[in-house]
């Protein structure tokens, strides 16, 4: 088996860093929201505690297609994944771009 590089057709104006930190991410949503819708607090809390940043977070959160629901008049956000996402493949957007 050999070993290949597929050149994008336009620049990279993501760091490594920012990229991984990225798909970090996206997996650390997958893995909180999987049992179900959660406030954000605790999304950002268990964020801070993995050291990503909260924008980084909401990056991932806009490509998974998470969605957010109010708790009432007096109530927070609830994140949650998509309804129609069976499993953890189906959640992923199919026409992203490696880096998106």
């Amino acid at each position: 088996m050999a070993s290949a590089v597929a050149w994008e057709s336009s620049s990279v104006d993501i760091t490594a860093d920012a990229a991984l930190q990225a798909a970090d991410a996206q997996e650390f949503l997958k893995e909180v929201l999987a049992a179900g819708p959660i406030p954000q607090k605790e999304v950002k809390d268990a964020a801070d505690g993995h050291g990503l940043a909260w924008r980084t977070v909401q990056r991932a959160k806009a490509r998974l297609g998470v969605g957010a629901t109010k708790d009432g008049m007096d109530g927070g956000w609830s994140w949650s994944l998509p309804k129609d996402a069976n499993d953890a493949e189906e959640r992923h957007p199919s026409r992203m771009a490696t880096f998106g």
